[in-house]
């Protein structure tokens, strides 16, 4: 697993990418005390379930297929696809086909003791169940 990065960065993020059966884990690409810009890389059928999150989210689907829920509306997304959230709203992702989404998390109300390299942070800050599910 790669330290993620701080700071003016580039990062190869296709090169970054691990698709797990079972559960998933977010992979935290590069972080501040204010944003986190994370790769979740799902299978067909796993979903992170909907869940209010105080942050405002945006979502760019790399590749693949699946349906993105913002509050009552439920967008069918795919690669190339960008999905915006508003803090405060509930979001959820469920996969119809292997998909990588780029998910960048910003907020005010991230824990000052929040390590930008500590994904679980983000999870817990978003409510989500952390590791994920599948389905």
């Amino acid at each position: 697993m790669h330290e993620p990065l701080r700071g003016a960065a580039m990062v190869k993020v296709r090169e970054r990418a691990e698709f797990r059966t079972g559960k998933f884990y977010p992979q935290m690409l590069w972080g501040s005390p204010r944003a986190r810009v994370l790769l979740l890389c799902l299978e067909a059928g796993q979903a992170l379930r909907p869940c209010r999150d105080p942050a405002e989210l945006i979502c760019y689907i790399m590749e693949g297929k699946g349906k993105i829920t913002v509050g009552e509306q439920e967008f069918a997304a795919g690669g190339g696809c960008l999905v915006t959230a508003p803090p405060g709203e509930t979001r959820g992702i469920a996969a119809q086909e292997r998909m990588m989404v780029l998910l960048v998390h910003l907020s005010e109300h991230l824990k000052a003791g929040d390590r930008p390299e500590d994904p679980s942070a983000l999870l817990r800050a978003s409510g989500a169940p952390s590791g994920g599910s599948d389905g």
